[in-house]
């Protein structure tokens, strides 16, 4: 869901880059979360992309628990159509 939230802020030209693996990458494995974040139903996942406004590069870590915001949610709130 991630990766689609970005791909589509990059054809929407918000993401530089000439494809979307110039424009973003996205972790979530081992290396962003614990085991207990794992038994605790805790996903955390790292992504880093280069806008395409004036601001080089921006790093986002999302935490998301069980009981949390919907995947609808929180795509809708990304891309600005809630």
């Amino acid at each position: 869901v991630l990766r689609q939230v970005m791909l589509r802020l990059w054809r929407m030209q918000a993401l530089d880059g000439d494809s979307p693996s110039d424009a973003f990458s996205i972790r979530c494995d081992r290396g962003t979360m614990t085991q207990n974040d794992i038994d605790n139903g805790r996903l955390i996942a790292e992504v880093t992309f280069r806008a395409a406004g004036v601001i080089e590069l921006i790093r986002v870590t999302l935490a998301l628990e069980p009981g949390g915001a919907s995947v609808e949610e929180t795509e809708a709130a990304v891309v600005g159509v809630a």
